[in-house]
């Protein structure tokens, strides 16, 4: 099985890992003013990663919805070949997520990235934990692959996909039983739209 749009975003994750030391350089504006980081998720604390979004932040909800309330900054980054995308950055305190979001003047967010391993599920899968842990939280999972990497998914998190570290075998479909527990979590990727295990 392939999945073709949710998994362009991995491109994205490449880059902002790669640049996360220039992340300042690339930056067109500062943090919005009267945000204050601690505020932004209810109670404080590091957001939890659910099919919705992250935290307060939303897919599909519309990018000033969080801007009173979170640091956002602007970032653009590519998914490759040349494909500018309409980024943000969004900190919770000491945490952060890269947003895509829609170009036009009432920003949409469109899909959120995590790099940052102190974000995870209800569960407590995040990035750096195991395939192994994901599948005791989850159950089945369901694999596909995309830009040389294998991505899993699991029912109950749909419109979330798992980047892992997985080998990739050329030629061969997916399948989940053979990605071994030892696979480790590399990104993750919340886009609200079709799962990899099938619906929305």
């Amino acid at each position: 099985m392939r999945i073709a749009r949710p998994l362009t975003v991995i491109g994205a994750f490449v880059v902002l890992v790669a640049c996360r030391g220039k992340e300042r350089a690339t930056d067109s504006t500062t943090a919005t003013a009267s945000a204050r980081p601690a505020a932004c998720v209810e109670g404080g604390g590091t957001p939890t990663i659910t099919a919705a979004g992250v935290g307060p932040v939303r897919v599909g909800a519309r990018l000033s919805s969080i801007s009173p309330r979170c640091t956002v900054r602007d970032s653009s980054f590519s998914l490759g070949e040349g494909i500018q995308e309409n980024g943000r950055v969004v900190s919770f305190g000491t945490s952060t997520v890269a947003l895509i979001v829609s170009d036009d003047a009432a920003p949409t967010i469109e899909r959120i990235i995590v790099a940052d391993s102190s974000i995870r599920t209800e569960a407590g899968i995040g990035v750096g934990k195991t395939v192994g842990a994901l599948r005791a939280a989850y159950g089945r999972l369901c694999a596909a692959t995309g830009e040389g990497r294998v991505v899993v998914g699991v029912p109950p998190l749909p419109g979330v996909s798992f980047g892992t570290s997985a080998a990739l075998r050329p030629n061969a479909e997916t399948n989940p039983d053979a990605i071994p527990d030892s696979a480790r979590i590399t990104g993750i990727w919340v886009y609200g739209g079709r799962s990899v295990c099938g619906g929305s």
